[in-house]
Parts: C-alpha cells; sequence; structure tokens
C-alpha cells in the first residue's frame, strides 16, 4: 500500500486553512468556489465550505459576502443554528460508539491499535476516551485533533461563520440534512472498511499539513481542477465512502436546489467544496439537468 493516494478523510476537510493557503497556480485570481444558478426571477449561489480553516486565513472571499447580502435564505447541510451547543445530540450516541462489551483497541487488532495509541499520545489524546469508539469515529477525532494542532478551528469554518450572520440578521436556515443522517454515512460502514479507513487515516496523519493546505489553497482560488483531481484519487481509493459521502447525497440534494430555482427569492447554498465538482458534482448534475450554472 505505501505509495498509493490514500486520503478518505479529504471529503471530511473540504462534504464533514496564512502559510498553507498559497496560491494556485492553476486557476486565475479573480476565480472563486462560488457558482450562480439562474432561476426563472432569482438566483441560486452554490458556495464551497471548507469546514475547518486557521484563524489567519479565516476571511471570507468577497463574492461569497455579495451572495449572503442578496440571499433571503441560507441552504446548508445542516442547520448549525440547531446543534447543541455543547456538541453532537445525545441521541446519536450509538452512531459513534461502539457496541456495550466492545472496545477499539480489540476492534482493531494488535498493530492497528498500537498505531492509534502512538499517534493519540503525539496528539495529546487519552487511549480511554477513544476505546469505546467506533473505528470511523475515532479517526474523524484522530483527524480533526492533527487539524487543530495545525492551527485549523471549526469556529472560523466557511459554513458556522455564515450560519451565525444568518442567525444575527434573522435569515432562514433550511437544511439539507439532520446530523444524524450524516453520522449515519459513516456508521453505516461495515466494520472492516471502518477499520480500513482509520489506518488509511493514521498512515496518512503526517502529511496532513500538506495535503490540507493545498486543497484550501485550491478552494480559495477557485482551482477545480486540483479539487476535482483529489477527488477522484480519493474516490479510487475509498470508493464505497465516496458513493455514500459525496454521490449518493448529491443526488438526494439536487432535486431540493433545484426547485429554489422556481422561487422568487435568492438563495446562497453551502456544502462541502467537494460536493460541487466533479462529474457527479452538483454543478455538472445541474448542468446537464438544464440550467445556466457559471462560476464567479
Amino acid at each position: 500500500m505505501r505509495g498509493r493516494t490514500r486520503k478518505p478523510w479529504l471529503q471530511g476537510l473540504l462534504s464533514i486553512c496564512a502559510a498553507l493557503c498559497a496560491a494556485s497556480a492553476h486557476a486565475g485570481p479573480d476565480r472563486q468556489s462560488i457558482w450562480s444558478v439562474k432561476g426563472r426571477s432569482n438566483t441560486v449561489y452554490l458556495l464551497g465550505s471548507v469546514h475547518m480553516l486557521p484563524q489567519a486565513a479565516s476571511h471570507l472571499p468577497t463574492d461569497a459576502l455579495q451572495a449572503y447580502d442578496e440571499a433571503e435564505a441560507l441552504v446548508m447541510e445542516v442547520d448549525l443554528g440547531q446543534l447543541p451547543a455543547t456538541g453532537l445530540p445525545d441521541t446519536t450516541r450509538a452512531l459513534t460508539h461502539l457496541p456495550a462489551g466492545q472496545s477499539l483497541p480489540k476492534v482493531l487488532g494488535r498493530r492497528a491499535a498500537a498505531q492509534l495509541a502512538s499517534h493519540a499520545r503525539r496528539l495529546g489524546l487519552e487511549l480511554q476516551s477513544l476505546a469505546p469508539l467506533q473505528p470511523w469515529y475515532a479517526a474523524v477525532v484522530i483527524q480533526q485533533q492533527e487539524l487543530v494542532r495545525l492551527g485549523f478551528d471549526h469556529d472560523v469554518g466557511v459554513d458556522i461563520q455564515l450560519a451565525r450572520r444568518a442567525l444575527a440578521d434573522r435569515k432562514q436556515i433550511i437544511a439539507l440534512e439532520t446530523a444524524e443522517q450524516q453520522l449515519a454515512l459513516f456508521a453505516g460502514l461495515s466494520l472492516r472498511q471502518q477499520r480500513q479507513y482509520l489506518r488509511y487515516t493514521l498512515e496518512d496523519l503526517d502529511s496532513t499539513a500538506a495535503d490540507a493546505g493545498e486543497l484550501v489553497a485550491a478552494w480559495r482560488s477557485g482551482d477545480t481542477d486540483t479539487l476535482e483531481r483529489r477527488l477522484a484519487e480519493s474516490a479510487r481509493e475509498f470508493p464505497a465512502l465516496h458513493r455514500r459521502l459525496t454521490i449518493d447525497r448529491n443526488l438526494r440534494w439536487l432535486p431540493t436546489i433545484s426547485k429554489l430555482t422556481g422561487d422568487g427569492r435568492d438563495y446562497l447554498v453551502i456544502v462541502g467544496t467537494l460536493h460541487l465538482v466533479g462529474p457527479d458534482g452538483i454543478v455538472d448534475l445541474l448542468k446537464r439537468a438544464g440550467f445556466e450554472v457559471r462560476q464567479l
């Protein structure tokens, strides 16, 4: 497996960054990861989100702010304003934790459990706190802790910034799905797939800074070539997760987004950037359905 590109977690960072955000060479300086869809009497904006950003690079693109100002309502993956302040709701425990009597080290086996313990110590996480978790959720916790160590912060992610503005401005937020539905996408993976996902995450942890830097730079400059390439790499290495996290959700969201174009109001749709690019992305799906879509 050594030398192959295994980055299933990248879809979480971009579905779900100063120095890391160097300008991309593949896109013009005026391109951004935002598109406009022309409706009958309105405009629907599609904004690619990065769910975690560094404080130093947390400013939002000009076109994103202008689209927010014009939009009368926001459409988001989940309504962040409705989530408990302390994190995930209690009802999600069965989706993130192993059944009673099981523990993560036993589920993983000796070698992977030792690798997990090593990374947990380096990140300041107690192995005991990871022991009850399903492998997929332990992978997310480990990866997010690594991003935090690198200076990334959920509180300045694109979606949470705009959700806060919408709450303050009393703009409507429409959710495409619930937090429980998002978690179920991972929890529905087989135990073998979850173990594989965790192993890949641990093996790729040392390259997180470079990978995240490239992707966030591509997001900020609207470099769809790089975004599509990285999405395709991830899809080849973990097709089951790619289908569940990206393709299936795009297809479920498409009717809702399409329907917005028949409304008289302007909307801002905010989803992970990798949902918008590629042959199965929302932008291409809308184009194939006959809509006029333009990257700003």
